[in-house]
């Protein structure tokens, strides 16, 4: 874990300068990716900490089943 308000790590990221981080939830257009997923991020401004993960796994997918409950107008506070 990198602390970003530690004065070393401030220093160590402001001297990288900007660096492209990839945005969540955009519709992917494979001619498009890198300008309509990436922007530049000034991290240290950003976030509190960064964390790095050495070794992951993919997701795996959760078991399909059928829904208990029907979501009606009344769940959402709607009243005729």
């Amino acid at each position: 874990m990198l602390d970003c308000h530690e004065t070393q790590t401030r220093t160590k990221l402001q001297q990288a300068g900007q660096l492209l981080e990839r945005g969540v939830g955009c519709v992917y257009h494979m001619n498009a990716e890198r300008q309509n997923h990436y922007f530049y991020a000034n991290v240290e401004q950003q976030f509190d900490c960064l964390f790095f993960y050495d070794h992951t796994h993919p997701v795996v997918p959760l078991d399909m089943i059928e829904p208990s409950l029907t979501l009606g107008a009344e769940t959402f506070g709607i009243t005729a």
